[in-house]
C-alpha cells in the first residue's frame, strides 16, 4: 500500500505546483517537434532538436544540470548519487498533426473543460514533464530515496526509436526504467512491429496521383486522387457518391478529375473503428467500369488487403495467446513513377516469427503483382513473469483510484521495448477509475469520433488524470527504490 504520510506530502507539493507544471507542459507542446530533414547536430530535424533544447531548459530551470546528446537525440538530468538507478523516460517528438482540428491549432495548447488539447500533450510531452517534476519533487520534499534518479527526454520515439537505441548503446541503463507513455497500471510487454513498403509492378494508366497520410503509424484518414479526363467515369462517380459528404469530386477546366475521400484515422497499433481512406477510395473506383481495367486491378489489391486492419483480406490474420490479434494498418500512399506505393504497419505477438510473417507477405502481395522493397521488423517482447514491478504499480493505482485494474500487453511501442527492466505506464490516471472525460464532470467535452485521442486531431490530456499520474509515479519510484535496496 502507499505510505499515507508520504502521500500527503506528495499531494500538497503537486497542489502547490499545479499552475507551474501545466504551463511548462504547454511550453513544451508549443514546439512543433515533427521529424524533418536531418541537419548537423539535429539528426531528426530542427524542431526535434528544439524540443530537446526545451526539455533541457526545463531540467535546468528546475535546478538540474542537463547533458544533451544532440547527435544521439536525447537529453538527461539526474538527482542523487547511488550505484542503483531508477530512470524515467519520455519523448518530446510527435506525429504529424493532420487536418480537422476543432478546438485549437495543433501547437497552440488550450485548456478547456478539464482537458489540455494540443499535439503531443498525451503522447508524450506529459511524460517528459512528469520525469522532470518527479526529480524536483523528491529533492524538494527530501523523500527517502536511496537510488539515483534519472530523467531522460528523447526525440525520435515516433519514427524509429534511434534515440533510445543510442542511449542503451552509450549509457549505463537504469536498474528499473519507468516509461510514462502508455496506460495504467503497467504494460507486461509489447507486440512486434513490421513496417512494410509495397509497390505495384505495373504503373497506372489513367490515375495520375493517389496519395495521403501522416505517418506509417497513423491510419490513413484522407486521400486525394487525380485522374485523367474521363466523362464517363465522372458520371459514374457522381452517381455513386451523391449525398455522401465523405466524398468530394471536382473537375478542372481540362476535365481532370480530383477525388477527395475521408476515412477515420487512429493509431496504427490498435486500429479498431478506423476507416482507411485509401481502401475506401479504391473500393469506390473498382466499381467504376469506366476506369481502365489495369488501374482497377491495382486498386483491387488495396481494397482487398487494406480495408480490414487485422490482416484477414491478405491472409495473415493471427491470434497470439499473449497479445491477441495481429493488426496490419496502412498509413501512407503515394504514386511514384506511375506506380502506387503504400506502407503497412503490422503488429504481432511472440508466437509469430518475423521471418514467417515476411514470407507470407511476400507471397500474398507477390501473387497480385506487387513488390516489397522494404520489410523492417522489431520482435515482440514481454517482461519477466517474475518481476514484482507490475504488481507494485497495479497496487499503487488501486490504492489511489479505488479501482483494481489488471496489467496488460500493448499493441503500441514505447522505449520499454529497448530498456532492460523497462515498464511503461500512463500519463493520465483518473482518480475514480473513470473513463476518458468522466473525471472532468458534467462539463467534460464530448469529442467527435476520430478526435481526442493520441495520433488524432484534438489530441487531449485529462488534466486531473495527469496530476494523479504524477502522484502515482512518485509512489512507484518510492516503492521501486525499496525493491532495489532490499
Amino acid at each position: 500500500m502507499i505510505n499515507p504520510a508520504y502521500d500527503a506530502q506528495i499531494r500538497t507539493w503537486i497542489d502547490a505546483h499545479r499552475d507551474e507544471i501545466l504551463e511548462e507542459l504547454m511550453t513544451l507542446m508549443r514546439v512543433p517537434s515533427i521529424r524533418s530533414e536531418p541537419l548537423p547536430g539535429a539528426p531528426f530535424g530542427a524542431e526535434c532538436r528544439r524540443a530537446l533544447e526545451a526539455s533541457a531548459q526545463l531540467f535546468e530551470k528546475l535546478g538540474f544540470a542537463a547533458r544533451t546528446e544532440y547527435d544521439r537525440g536525447y537529453t538527461l538530468a539526474t538527482y542523487g548519487e547511488s550505484e542503483k538507478t531508477i530512470g524515467l523516460f519520455g519523448h518530446a517528438d510527435v506525429v504529424p498533426v493532420g487536418d480537422g482540428w476543432i478546438y485549437t491549432e495543433p501547437f497552440t495548447p488550450l485548456v478547456k473543460n478539464g482537458y489540455l488539447i494540443g499535439r503531443g500533450g498525451a503522447d508524450d510531452k506529459a511524460g517528459v514533464v512528469i520525469a522532470a517534476y518527479v526529480l524536483a519533487m523528491f529533492r524538494d520534499l527530501g523523500l527517502p530515496v536511496k537510488s539515483r534518479l534519472l530523467a531522460c527526454a528523447g526525440s525520435n520515439e515516433e519514427t524509429g526509436m534511434n534515440d533510445i537505441q543510442a542511449f542503451v548503446a552509450n549509457e549505463a541503463c537504469p536498474d528499473i526504467a519507468i516509461v510514462p507513455d502508455g496506460d495504467f497500471p503497467c504494460s507486461l510487454g509489447e507486440k512486434g512491429k513490421l513496417i512494410m513498403w509495397a509497390e505495384s509492378d505495373t504503373p497506372f494508366t489513367a490515375i495520375r496521383s493517389f496519395g495521403g497520410g501522416l505517418s506509417t503509424n497513423v491510419v490513413l484518414g484522407e486521400v486525394d486522387v487525380t485522374i485523367a479526363p474521363n466523362a464517363a467515369l465522372e458520371a459514374q462517380l457522381r452517381e455513386k457518391i451523391a449525398g455522401d459528404s465523405d466524398y468530394t469530386l471536382t473537375a478542372a477546366e481540362d476535365g481532370t478529375l480530383h477525388l477527395h475521400v475521408k476515412g477515420l484515422s487512429g493509431h496504427a497499433s490498435w486500429p479498431v473503428g478506423t476507416v482507411n481512406a485509401g481502401a475506401k477510395a479504391a473500393a469506390l473506383l473498382c466499381e467504376c467500369d469506366a476506369l481502365p481495367e489495369s488501374d482497377r486491378a491495382i486498386l483491387a489489391t488495396v481494397r482487398d488487403y487494406v480495408t480490414d486492419p487485422f490482416g484477414t483480406g491478405s491472409g495473415i490474420a493471427h491470434e497470439d495467446p499473449r497479445f491477441g490479434r495481429l493488426s496490419a494498418a496502412n498509413g501512407l500512399m503515394e504514386v511514384k513513377d506511375g506506380k502506387l506505393r503504400l506502407s503497412m504497419d503490422t503488429r504481432y505477438g511472440t508466437t509469430m516469427p518475423s521471418e514467417e510473417l515476411k514470407n507470407k507477405l511476400r507471397t500474398v502481395w507477390g501473387s497480385r503483382g506487387w513488390s516489397l522493397p522494404s520489410l523492417e521488423s522489431r520482435e515482440a517482447f514481454h517482461v519477466d513473469d517474475n518481476s514484482p514491478v507490475p504488481e507494485l504499480i497495479r497496487t499503487i493505482c488501486a490504492d489511489i483510484t479505488g479501482v483494481d485494474r489488471p496489467c496488460f500487453r500493448m499493441s503500441g511501442g514505447t522505449y520499454s521495448h529497448y530498456l532492460p527492466n523497462g515498464f511503461s505506464c500512463g500519463v493520465s490516471l483518473t482518480a475514480k477509475g473513470a473513463t476518458l472525460g468522466e473525471a472532468a464532470g458534467s462539463d467534460a467535452l464530448t469529442f467527435p469520433e476520430g478526435h481526442g485521442s493520441v495520433h488524432q486531431p484534438d489530441e487531449s490530456l485529462e488534466i486531473e488524470g495527469f496530476f494523479t499520474a504524477l502522484r502515482a509515479i512518485a509512489h512507484t519510484v518510492l516503492q521501486c527504490d525499496e525493491l532495489l535496496q532490499n
